[in-house]
């Protein structure tokens, strides 16, 4: 979801968009919490919603618990594609994953 769009500066004398002063800032689709998709490092999910009309959503989460809440509300007539399921250490693993898609 973009919460903010870039931002430019504007020629004063003949009104053209001049230099990028600020990029744009993504956020969770579900709770708005900011999520910097530049950065590899901070891991964010996506899943993708197709429909048969060839519309596609793409949709951005901070967290599996924010995917889940989300993807219960959304409607399609196709199908949706779920983020990777990434076992680290620390992290979420199969039972508790299985676990928040039950609730």
């Amino acid at each position: 979801m973009l919460l903010t769009e870039c931002t430019y500066s504007v020629c004063t004398t003949c009104n053209q968009r001049g230099k990028r002063l600020s990029d744009e800032v993504y956020g969770c689709d579900q709770c708005k919490r900011q999520i910097d998709l530049n950065q590899p490092e901070k891991a964010y999910l996506e899943a993708t919603v197709f429909t048969h009309a060839d519309v596609t959503t793409r949709l951005q989460f901070c967290s599996w618990l924010c995917c889940l809440k989300k993807l219960k509300t959304v409607q399609t007539d196709y199908f949706i594609s779920l983020p990777f399921l990434y076992y680290d250490k620390g992290t979420i693993n199969a039972e508790e994953f299985f676990k928040l898609v039950k609730r």
